[in-house]
């Protein structure tokens, strides 16, 4: 080979670490003096969302419990340490849910589940099983493996209707490209109308090499965080262009829109199937253990902006299709749950009602550049939360 050639690849590769080492001692000092904003409007450690390891009995991505982060406890939870044993003439609540419901956006204290506990001083005790991107059918497995063990008086399951609907549904799962849920449980409806689980698959498609760079490398992490999803969003914005989007065809980015069509066709119909199987599956399971279990509906940012057809244009570039309501899927889900007989509280009037009452501003309980709650969001939560849990429970404050 000629040396000069050889010289150049060599100068190149060395070019090329230097530049990545001078990328990541950047970042590491950037976030050492909290110069970037990682997480649109609030600061969180940069490991928050990455401090996760393949978990062989959910094939989700599970807290490492190796106990070098104080908000990861012995059982993998994104939540304080906890133990089996409950304490006497305590009521243990176990919360199961996604990212909604993992709050790790606010930090621990200022979640919905430790508003509650805290109000109750001592009386009731707030497990939170909450992971983020998971559905329905990962829930129950969640339930099974990791939540049952510790005999909850009372299951609530954390329902987003923004995209846990989506997330029980294989195809469109799928469809969506995120991936992250290839490994878990699923769940098929058959031709014959049955309905077959199928458990996780550990090991196949963890890719070690991505969660050493996950755990140690700010660069990765900044990549995956910022850059990336700034590119996508660029190529969202020139596909809305480039594309004559058909009345009631959701793009692949916006596919989520979905779920608010009332006439519910396809892949969307088997999706709302296997959702409603897998909930009375759940409850089943729950109260067969001697737990009592609740629905607890929560609040995705569309279902309260105050004008819902233009956000939605703004985003997909047409208007939502004749038939478009962001209250159907909750509606939907508080008659399932009277149909039959289960504890459903529905936070969408409760939100709804706190907006009007308060004259508050978009983008009301969630961060401006992030859906999830903020900490009023949280807060109202919660509040009707231990409102219901006194009534309908009868906790003594």
């Amino acid at each position: 080979m000629n040396k000069k050639l050889v010289f150049y690849i060599l100068t190149l590769i060395v070019i090329v670490i230097l530049a990545l080492s001078l990328s990541e001692i950047t970042l590491r000092l950037y976030e050492r003096f909290r110069i970037m904003n990682l997480s649109s409007e609030y600061v969180m450690d940069m490991q928050d969302y990455f401090y996760y390891v393949p978990d062989p009995d959910t094939g989700l991505w599970m807290a490492d419990p190796d106990k070098t982060k104080p908000y990861i406890n012995s059982f993998g939870m994104y939540d304080f340490e906890r133990t089996i044993p409950k304490k006497k003439d305590v009521f243990r609540i176990a919360v199961i849910g996604d990212s909604y419901m993992n709050g790790c956006h606010v930090g621990l204290g200022n979640r919905m589940t430790d508003i509650i506990e805290k109000e109750f001083k001592g009386r009731v005790e707030v497990l939170n099983f909450g992971i983020s991107s998971v559905g329905t059918v990962q829930e129950l497995y969640i339930y099974r493996s990791k939540v049952r063990q510790f005999k909850p008086d009372l299951v609530i399951l954390g329902f987003l209707t923004g995209n846990d609907v989506r997330n029980n549904s294989r195809k469109l799962e799928s469809s969506t490209g995120y991936g992250y849920l290839k490994n878990a449980p699923y769940c098929e409806k058959k031709p014959d109308g049955r309905f077959e689980y199928f458990p996780a698959r550990p090991g196949v498609g963890t890719n070690k090499i991505s969660y050493i760079l996950r755990r140690y490398s700010y660069l990765y992490r900044f990549l995956r965080t910022k850059a990336m999803p700034a590119i996508i969003s660029y190529l969202k914005d020139i596909r809305k262009k480039e594309t004559d989007f058909r009345v009631g065809v959701w793009p692949r980015w916006y596919m989520d829109y979905g779920v608010y069509e009332s006439e519910v066709m396809g892949d969307w119909q088997e999706a709302w199937d296997i959702t409603e199987h897998t909930v009375l599956k759940f409850r089943q399971e729950v109260e067969a253990d001697n737990s009592r279990f609740l629905l607890l509906i929560l609040v995705d940012p569309l279902q309260v902006f105050e004008d819902v057809n233009m956000t939605v244009k703004k985003e997909a570039g047409f208007l939502p299709p004749k038939g478009f309501s962001v209250d159907y899927p909750s509606e939907r889900l508080v008659r399932f749950a009277s149909k039959n007989g289960m504890d459903c509280l529905n936070l969408g009037p409760v939100f709804k009602r706190y907006i009007k009452e308060n004259d508050l501003k978009e983008p009301y309980f969630s961060f401006r550049n992030d859906g999830h709650w903020n900490r009023l969001g949280n807060k109202v939560a919660a509040d009707a939360l231990k409102e219901y849990l006194i009534d309908r429970y009868k906790i003594d404050v």
